[in-house]
């Protein structure tokens, strides 16, 4: 098993990194989770063949994280995909995802390929491979936004996900609203935890290192002028703490037993 980052930057685009998304390759399958813009050139500078993902996991709609959706379906279908697609999110995002898609001109019955969207639950598990089972839990990140939304046709969901496999607990927060989100899977003691750090500072992050849970902490979805300082603070680290925290880069891929 395979847990590749396609992308590691925050929001704020950069040249040298792309949004966040990282991949889960699971002997046959291949699970992506979120879809920002430019998600398909993310794909192709790590040489990753659109056609070779089996399922899409989306956390929320902020633009960073699924705007590029269409154009991965659109190079889909013109690399004449016949496999199906399974697309995964909570259920109140699904109809919102069917009309961007539609918006976008890709109509279902024209592609190449069948997508199947499978409306996923909080605290319910799903399956999206054989080895792989995934919870996902609404975080507070568009809490802020709600009051916003005076034609009450939006959805303020956004899905921190536990992946697990074999004896692997991987606690991806996607994007959060503070520190307190990043315990919202505590009762499952992750074994790794992949953290945002756009909306949470280090010394907060930093809280976590002496517990037994997570043994380890990677960080992404930073912006580029975050860098110097992110590793600043992983120097000044305790050197018993120096292995359990990891500054992520596109490309980074780690190994897992299952």
């Amino acid at each position: 098993m395979k847990l590749q980052f396609i992308g590691t930057a925050s929001a704020k685009t950069s040249l040298k990194r792309f949004h966040s998304s990282v991949l889960l390759k699971d002997k046959d399958q291949s699970i992506l989770i979120d879809t920002g813009e430019a998600v398909t050139k993310a794909l192709l500078s790590q040489y990753i063949y659109f056609n070779s993902i089996d399922s899409i996991i989306i956390t929320h709609l902020h633009a960073d994280h699924y705007s590029g959706l269409p154009a991965l379906i659109t190079q889909m279908h013109l690399d004449n995909r016949t496999e199906v697609l399974n697309i995964y999110a909570d259920i109140t995002l699904i109809e919102n995802l069917q009309d961007f898609l539609y918006n976008s001109y890709i109509f279902l019955k024209r592609l190449s390929f069948q997508i199947n969207f499978i409306a996923t639950e909080v605290n319910v598990e799903f399956s999206v491979s054989e080895n792989v089972k995934v919870v996902s839990i609404n975080n507070s990140h568009l809490k802020k936004y709600s009051d916003f939304d005076v034609k009450k046709r939006l959805s303020f969901t956004s899905s921190s996900l536990l992946l697990n496999f074999g004896n692997n607990r991987i606690h991806y927060s996607g994007d959060i609203g503070g520190f307190s989100d990043l315990q919202l899977m505590d009762k499952f003691n992750p074994t790794l935890l992949i953290a945002e750090t756009a909306h949470i500072t280090f010394s907060e992050i930093k809280q976590l290192l002496p517990l037994p849970f997570p043994h380890k902490i990677i960080l992404t979805h930073y912006s580029d002028e975050d860098i110097p300082e992110l590793k600043k603070s992983i120097l000044s680290l305790p050197d018993e703490f120096e292995d359990k925290i990891l500054l992520a880069e596109d490309g980074l891929t780690l190994n897992f037993q299952v």
